[in-house]
């Protein structure tokens, strides 16, 4: 689901920074050309886009048991002496 996330976001950003260069005037050539509500537009799926990736590229931050310096999961420590 990650992956689906960053291929997204990247369509998003990539969409977003089209649309405001053409309502910038900055690639001409379209009906969109100088029309700043595509700009804005634009500036929302950038800002989209960039969460999307940002988010699906950032750790989770949920750890699963304890870990050794090693790397290995030694599971879950008992406080118990037998």
């Amino acid at each position: 689901m990650r992956w689906l996330r960053g291929i997204v976001g990247l369509f998003l950003l990539l969409l977003g920074l089209v649309w405001i260069a053409q309502g910038t005037m900055l690639l001409p050539g379209s009906a969109m050309s100088g029309q700043i509500q595509w700009a804005a537009i634009g500036l929302v799926l950038v800002i989209i886009g960039g969460w999307l990736l940002q988010s699906a590229f950032r750790g989770s931050g949920v750890t699963r048991g304890r870990q050794s310096p090693s790397g290995r999961d030694d599971g879950p420590k008992s406080t118990r002496e037998t």
